[in-house]
């Protein structure tokens, strides 16, 4: 496994040029084609995007991994330092603004952001009927255990799934599909996990190197 430095960055700041500088170093350490390089540039460009659309400001820990075949753009934050943002999330959910959210990139915010109540308090019923039909197929899940989670409550390959298996009995799965697509990260990630790691919550973005 290689990783590259550990890089501290907020989720509202300005670090574009120093993480997009550490993804085209690490595309170079691992080997990787000019193909590839484009791809890793673009996820991680989409990724930092993201982060920015979360609610209020946390502190995160990004970094870039190679295993085996995967390569992982990897963020951290942990939810006591975060704590106050936490609180926040939960008014948001019980106020039902969630249902908002458009888009892929809406709904991974959204497991992010939920995903901070699981550690300690557990999801339940009245997060659930108040957050997307996302949240509701991909969360809980405990899909599975990876090296950088404990557990995995949400994974764009099952939402994938579902969205797809739906698409000839539901027409707003005709428009989830079609909103995947669109997405840089639903048409170029491999996968994308959200989940806990001890007191962290995390968010891993896979790419097959092949």
């Amino acid at each position: 496994m290689i990783k590259s430095r550990e890089l501290s960055i907020v989720s509202n700041g300005n670090d574009i040029d120093e993480v997009l500088n550490e993804a085209e170093e690490f595309a170079v350490t691992t080997g990787m084609s000019a193909k590839q390089s484009r791809r890793l540039r673009l996820l991680t460009e989409d990724t930092l995007c993201m982060l920015k659309t979360i609610t209020g400001e946390i502190e995160v820990k990004l970094s870039f991994i190679e295993k085996e075949n995967d390569v992982i753009i990897h963020l951290e934050t942990e939810t006591m330092m975060n704590m106050v943002k936490r609180e926040n999330i939960i008014a948001i959910s019980k106020s039902g603004r969630n249902e908002s959210a458009k888009g892929i990139t809406g709904k991974i915010r959204e497991a992010f952001e939920l995903a901070f109540m699981m550690p300690s308090s557990g999801i339940n019923d009245e997060l659930i009927a108040c957050s997307s039909p996302a949240i509701a197929m991909g969360m809980p899940g405990d899909i599975a255990a990876t090296d950088f989670m404990n557990v995995v409550y949400w994974s764009l390959n099952n939402y994938r799934d579902s969205v797809e298996a739906g698409l000839h009995n539901d027409p707003d799965m005709n428009e989830a599909w079609d909103e995947i697509e669109r997405s840089v990260v639903g048409s170029l990630a491999d996968d994308v996990r959200v989940g806990v790691r001890n007191d962290h919550v995390a968010l891993d973005v896979y790419m097959k190197k092949a």
